[in-house]
């Protein structure tokens, strides 16, 4: 989780069963987003969908690091 740890924060992956849960009180798991966002990285047109995709991953891991996540137990 991000920032500080709040007490009953419900952290998922992206199952369509979890959408009932309170945004207030749900938080994605960011591994299972940086899958995602990997992906789009990953598509082969190298169009903008991969440009974004790219952008947002290193975003992502540049937050990753300013928090001194373990990148190896992300992947």
């Amino acid at each position: 989780m991000l920032g500080e740890c709040k007490d009953n924060i419900v952290i998922t992956d992206q199952y369509a069963a979890y959408n009932f849960i309170n945004p207030e009180k749900h938080q994605l798991c960011l591994a299972h987003v940086l899958r995602n966002l990997q992906q789009m990285a990953d598509y082969s047109d190298g169009g903008l969908t991969s440009r974004i995709g790219k952008k947002l991953v290193l975003i992502l891991q540049t937050v990753f690091r300013t928090l001194s996540i373990d990148m190896s137990k992300i992947y």
